[in-house]
């Protein structure tokens, strides 16, 4: 082909022309599986020499105050000669005869010439009335002819066919060059929520790399495009570039917020570069795609696995259960789930609230209990969470639904999944009295078991009293669980449980005592008696909420019937009871007050006049303290009270010794031991009583009796007592 040489000033015009791709709604042509995904021809001008100009990929968006409209041209030289691009221009009008100035792609302004038997793909944009419409665009094909009138030679035109669709259809894949890479882009997952005023779509894009190097994805702007051709901005969810290698893929997640009276149905994904013309930011855009069938929030049932997706990424939930639990002079209603992250990455927990719909009419507020210590999901991995709401113990409902909501900083709140037709239980699981319950939760590792049951008396109720032996199955130092618990009887009565704890951490493997107690009526029958124990939870205004696994207050009056309703609590077990033993020792010697064990010896009394000739009865004894160090336990507010009662009344009195002083102090001196009773081996302890008249009643003096109480809440459990006889040692 002849080689023509023009003006200057026509190669810098021709120079500037610029490049826009777009993604639109359904191509007709377009094939998916083995067939081509390259974009299809709209129309073909052939002239002399194996020269033709293909026209494809025009798409037509609203501008600022016009229509931006944006298409490809495929140059195919197959003759033996070069050719000259800036010897051709395409010259782009109106049905009616308006003409619309094209520019070039920047990013095309390098391409000059063709070699024989090759081809060029050039791409422009050109800005067209706001009333124009697709098919009434006209391009014309023109070359420059100096022996011409006007030095212009027309080749041809092509119009647009009226079954013209610029989006590719759903399911199936686009081929683009990204940075002159083959990569198949397709909308793998379309899903969408909504809230009071706006739908929040989010739109998962997959990108495979079919060529043979790596390519960066970066700079690309995505819009949500409606039926009449209004724009929406969607937001990824990672802005840092990408880069694909050879075979391989990425997925881009999308996201945005369109109003609700904006239909749905005839939505399209556009995908837009960013390329500098001068001074000038362009948005170009280059592919839109018909959307798949929406993904609504699904309706689920207990034991399933549901998906829902935030702007983090996709999630998989399964309700486990929903249990009614007492709280108070309320009731629970918990429902468990289980969070999985399916995908390749990392996702952090979900940032959820919720309510339950009880007879489609009452709305209970339900609030997110993450239990375990984390703050993501590795691939792979699942998370157990609960959603907790209150009301009155004497609602009854036949019909509960649970809907979860996705909590954002300034948005309305969005449902995201939902679960119906739930049955609600109201029984927890049962441990046996010999069996142990294990917590096998990252960061919360441990295990349970009833220690035993001890009656405590007063004159006007009794105190039930349980030690559970907790045992450390973490690898580290670590506090206990708080715990929330009540006691159940057969009929259903509850009695709210006051647990009171060890306040120090545990090393590994290392066990403490904890207590847990009830104030019950006089002679109240304790048979099949259940203590049901539940985890802490720390209330919070809003979000998720978690256990205090760092409790340093040593009780923890969380009783269900007397304390404020923010003492929630998760998986509650019920433990059944063995009976409360009474068993009083009849020697003071080994006595049992756990983790203590205590000897007296050479126990003896006397009466004589002291220093200032006042007469004193003393009761002396050598004693010996033990503590099993195996077990912490928390033993504030007992007591060890010795109680000293003459058989015919003539003398009677008692002492009271903290247990907790039983430990030595740092500030502890000589005279400390002479007061407190404290851990070893110890001689002569002296308690001194004045009594003038008691030494002119001392032939009347045979036999005392010498009692050792636990004393805890004002109540006592009786744990040995020794007759002695008057003034004689014992061993």
């Amino acid at each position: 082909m002849k080689k023509l040489n023009i003006p200057s000033k026509v190669s810098i015009a021709a120079a500037s022309l610029t490049l826009t791709f777009m993604l639109t709604t359904g191509l007709p042509a377009y094939a998916d599986g083995d067939e081509s995904k390259i974009i299809p021809t709209i129309g073909r001008v052939v002239w002399q020499d194996g020269l033709s100009f293909e026209l494809k990929n025009v798409q037509l968006v609203p501008d600022q105050t016009s229509q931006l409209a944006t298409y490809t041209v495929i140059v195919h030289n197959d003759g033996n000669f070069g050719i000259l691009l800036s010897d051709y221009w395409i010259r782009l009008k109106s049905r009616s005869g308006s003409f619309f100035p094209t520019k070039m792609n920047p990013v095309d302004k390098d391409k000059q010439q063709i070699a024989p038997h090759s081809s060029q793909e050039i791409s422009f944009y050109a800005n067209v009335n706001d009333s124009t419409k697709l098919q009434e665009l006209v391009f014309q094909i023109n070359k420059w002819n100096f022996s011409l009138p006007g030095y212009e030679q027309h080749l041809g035109e092509i119009s647009i066919p009226a079954d013209y669709s610029m989006a590719v259809p759903a399911g199936s894949s686009q081929t683009l060059l990204i940075n002159g890479v083959p990569v198949d882009v397709q909308v793998s997952r379309f899903l969408t929520n909504k809230n009071e005023n706006n739908n929040v779509p989010t739109v998962y894009i997959k990108l495979v790399n079919t060529g043979r190097q790596p390519t960066k994805v970066s700079g690309y702007i995505f819009y949500m495009r409606s039926s009449d051709g209004r724009l929406y901005p969607l937001e990824a969810k990672e802005d840092k570039d990408m880069t694909i290698n050879s075979n391989d893929s990425a997925e881009i997640q999308l996201f945005g917020s369109i109003p609700t009276d904006v239909t749905t149905n005839t939505w399209e994904l556009v995908m837009s570069s960013t390329v500098k013309d001068k001074d000038l930011i362009i948005h170009l855009p280059v592919a839109s795609f018909q959307l798949p069938q929406i993904t609504q929030p699904e309706v689920g049932i207990t034991g399933q696995d549901y998906t829902f997706v935030d702007q983090n990424g996709l999630y998989t939930a399964q309700l486990k259960s929903l249990n009614r639990q007492p709280l108070n002079d309320q009731d629970m209603l918990t429902a468990e789930l289980v969070f999985r992250n399916q995908g390749d990455h990392s996702l952090p927990i979900p940032n959820l609230t919720g309510y339950f719909l009880l007879d489609g009419g009452i709305k209970i507020e339900a609030k997110m209990i993450q239990m375990a210590k984390s703050i993501g999901m590795n691939a792979g991995e699942s998370l157990t969470v609960q959603f907790i709401g209150k009301l009155p113990y004497t609602t009854s409902f036949t019909d509960v639904k649970l809907f979860l909501q996705q909590i954002e900083e300034g948005v309305e709140r969005m449902d995201v999944l939902s679960f119906s037709n739930l049955k609600v239980r109201q029984d927890v699981p049962y441990v046996d009295q010999t069996e142990t319950y294990t917590i096998s939760e990252a960061g919360r590792r441990s295990k349970y078991a009833i220690a035993g049951t001890t009656l405590y008396e007063s004159s006007s109720s009794e105190l039930f009293v349980t030690q559970v032996h907790i045992e450390n199955l973490e690898k580290r130092y670590s506090y206990l669980p708080k715990l929330v618990g009540y006691y159940r009887s057969k009929d259903g009565s509850i009695f709210p449980a006051t647990i009171q704890v060890v306040d120090s951490q545990l090393n590994p493997s290392s066990k403490a005592q904890v207590t847990a107690w009830t104030r019950l009526p006089k002679g109240y029958s304790t048979k099949g008696l259940q203590l049901v124990l539940g985890e802490a939870i720390q209330t919070e205004a809003e979000g998720i909420l978690q256990n205090n696994l760092t409790n340093k207050s040593n009780t923890q009056n969380n009783n269900v019937g007397r304390h404020s309703s923010d003492v929630l609590y998760v998986k509650p077990v019920a433990y059944w009871l063995p009976d409360a033993m009474q068993n009083v020792m009849t020697q003071l010697k080994d006595v049992n007050l756990y983790p203590f064990s205590i000897s007296l010896s050479q126990i003896a009394t006397s009466i004589s006049g002291n220093e200032q000739g006042i007469n004193e009865l003393t009761l002396k004894f050598n004693y010996e303290i033990i503590k099993d160090t195996s077990v912490e336990a928390n033993l504030e507010g007992h007591k060890l009270i010795l109680s000293f009662e003459d058989h015919d009344g003539r003398m009677a009195f008692e002492r009271a010794y903290d247990v907790k002083d039983f430990e030595p102090k740092a500030l502890d001196d000589d005279q400390a031991g002479k007061t407190r009773l404290l851990l070893g081996k110890h001689d002569s302890f002296a308690i001194k009583i004045i009594d003038k008249d008691l030494i002119y009643q001392q032939q009347f003096l045979k036999q005392y009796t010498l009692k050792m109480y636990d004393e805890f809440q004002g109540h006592r459990n009786l744990l040995a007592s020794q007759k002695n006889d008057w003034f004689a040692t014992t061993d």
